[in-house]
């Protein structure tokens, strides 16, 4: 996707510059990801997630990430 409209892989310390820099130039933004992983894995390594719990989060974060994505097919910017 990211590709198709023109910009690089963008790492997750980036994003934030990434996103403010292309709505500076009147650009839709839109995101792709459910943040799931990045709330469960400083949990899961401080031993504060139940490791059945941690499992069940990251297939739901793959299931959420790719029915994001089939929406995203279906996607048609207005101009």
């Amino acid at each position: 996707m990211a590709a198709e409209v023109g910009i690089d892989e963008v790492m997750p310390e980036d994003k934030v510059d990434v996103v403010k820099r292309l709505q500076a130039e009147g650009r839709s933004v839109a995101m792709v990801g459910d943040g799931v992983n990045v709330a469960a894995l400083p949990l899961a390594a401080a031993g504060l997630l139940n490791p059945m719990i941690a499992g069940a989060a990251m297939a739901f974060s793959s299931v959420f990430v790719v029915g994001n994505s089939l929406r995203l097919r279906r996607y048609s910017p207005a101009h």
